[in-house]
């Protein structure tokens, strides 16, 4: 990490916003001179859309890495649960941002899936439309229902959606996932665990992306017999873009498997469920629409 990133991490927030606004300004130079530099010419988000997905606006190869990681990590576990993409005919990325992941699965597409995207920011889905042409890029609500048909998809996946939602919201987003699969179709959707919680209460890391929750996070305690934690952002001006299409109740959730193996399992047959496996150390749970 550069030292004025390390600079900026510890910024008070409204000083943040300035220096962010500051990296905002300059970022075409920056992109034109890591293109020069690496050669690279693939799309490029702008820098409000890379900066809310979790990784540093000015990480560009980390941008692309990562999207690359996660996405043989989908490739790996849906065939390892017997639905390899090969064979699928269309498939959804539930909450695809601006295509960080579903971006490296159109490059490989050589078996003509029909790939579709869907997110609440508006503005992400338009530059993912224009990226991406051979993606079927939708703008969705933050709640259900989705703009397709029942049984749509026989493979979808959704990296870090419900890690972020309420117990009521999740659950209505579990059944309108469920609605929209087909019999017999597979799930990938990930979950912050036990581990991730911890990261979240101890690492000074983690202090600009609790947004001032720590204390009621460490009030919670641990996951427990319940088994679900969520706590919503606290929102100031000087962060509200980064929550881009999104409603107050959008935060973090923490969930243990006994918790998604129990709860999950009123939609879905839950095949397996793989602790800290995705996307820096989400766990990765893969579910099925059971037949009739």
């Amino acid at each position: 990490m550069r030292r004025w990133e390390r600079t900026v991490r510890q910024l008070p927030g409204p000083v943040k916003a300035v220096a962010k606004a500051g990296g905002r300004r300059a970022d075409p130079l920056y992109v034109s001179m890591y293109r020069r530099r690496t050669g690279e010419r693939r799309p490029i988000p702008p820098f409000e859309l890379r900066a809310r997905i979790g990784i540093r606006p000015t990480n560009l190869s980390g941008f692309f890495e990562t999207g690359e990681e996660v996405a043989a990590t989908v490739r790996r576990a849906l065939a390892d649960g017997g639905a390899p993409l090969e064979e699928a005919q269309a498939l959804l990325d539930f909450g695809c941002g601006c295509g960080r992941v579903i971006s490296h699965l159109a490059r490989d597409n050589g078996h003509a899936v029909r790939l579709h995207g869907c997110d609440v920011d508006a503005n992400a889905v338009a530059w993912a439309g224009r990226a991406y042409p051979s993606v079927d890029f939708t703008a969705s609500g933050y709640a259900p229902p989705l703009p397709y048909p029942d049984g749509r998809f026989d493979v979808l996946y959704s990296i870090s959606i419900l890690t972020h939602l309420d117990e009521t919201s999740q659950d209505a987003w579990l059944a309108e996932l469920k609605r929209i699969l087909a019999p017999g179709g597979v799930a990938l959707l990930t979950t912050n665990g036990e581990h991730v919680l911890d990261w979240y209460l101890t690492s000074p890391a983690a202090v600009e992306r609790v947004h001032g929750m720590r204390e009621r996070l460490a009030a919670r305690g641990r996951l427990g017999d319940e088994g679900f934690v969520f706590e919503p952002y606290t929102r100031a001006a000087w962060h509200d873009a980064d929550f881009s299409g999104v409603e107050e109740s959008y935060g973090l959730t923490f969930h243990s498997e006994r918790y998604v193996r129990e709860r999950w399992g009123e939609w879905f047959e839950v095949l397996r469920f793989e602790p800290a496996a995705i996307n820096s150390g989400q766990d990765l749970v893969l579910v099925a629409k059971r037949h009739g």
